[in-house]
């Protein structure tokens, strides 16, 4: 990987010291790039990994994405309190929120405060997440599912953003005609973590796309949704 803009060489930095810190993992060395070279090329920055399978992933979210997330979430386990999530989830969408229509920021805000509700005296599941599980960024391999593409990687956030992510771009980018409806626990704890995801994905797209780009829609009515269904 050759970045071609200083965002994607701050992007791809942090892939790269990401792999450097999982790819010798017992549980992940056959599943992720191992790093081959990275560091300063001509007057840029490279990253060159070991390749990935040819197989591509399934579209549809089964059992071997189920086993492959286990795996991730053994390596760096952590528990954080609910209210710290909702406050730090909070801090990005008030700074989002403001690109919005009126009505997009008081739905925002009411499923902002519902997570919070039902989060305050709760501890929630947390490790690394991939930050961009999708079909296009897994392969299978081998040893089962084999992960690609780490750029968007963090190491305290809730396990199950990872399932969530995969589902809401399958359902945007690969279904688009179909409602917008996430298949999501009834658990109330996982319902919570799912709007607060929500509400990440969101501030996340505003920062690089208009707000009237299909990516940044989708997630607008699945808001609207999850308040009106909840």
């Amino acid at each position: 990987k050759l970045p071609l803009t200083t965002f994607a060489v701050e992007r791809i930095r942090h892939e790269a010291e990401s792999l450097a810190r999982i790819s010798d993992n017992p549980d992940l060395k056959s599943h992720v790039p191992g790093i081959m070279y990275a560091g300063p090329y001509a007057s840029g920055y490279v990253l060159c990994q070991t390749p990935a399978p040819s197989c591509p992933g399934p579209a549809d979210f089964g059992s071997l994405h189920e086993e492959w997330l286990e795996r991730l979430s053994r390596v760096r386990p952590l528990e954080r309190s609910g209210a710290a999530l909702v406050a730090e989830v909070a801090d990005r969408w008030h700074e989002a929120k403001l690109f919005l229509r009126r009505e997009d920021q008081i739905v925002g805000d009411l499923l902002l405060k519902r997570a919070h509700n039902q989060l305050e005296d709760t501890m929630v599941r947390c490790g690394i997440v991939h930050g961009d599980f999708t079909p296009w960024n897994t392969r299978i391999g081998a040893d089962g599912l084999f992960v690609l593409d780490w750029e968007m990687t963090d190491w305290n956030k809730p396990l199950l953003w990872d399932e969530f992510h995969f589902q809401v771009q399958v359902a945007n980018l690969l279904r688009a005609h179909r409602r917008p409806q996430i298949n999501v626990s009834r658990d109330k704890t996982d319902r919570a973590c799912f709007w607060l995801y929500l509400l990440h994905s969101m501030s996340e797209c505003i920062d690089e796309a208009p707000t009237d780009h299909p990516s940044v829609e989708y997630r607008r009515n699945l808001l609207y949704y999850e308040v009106t269904s909840s």
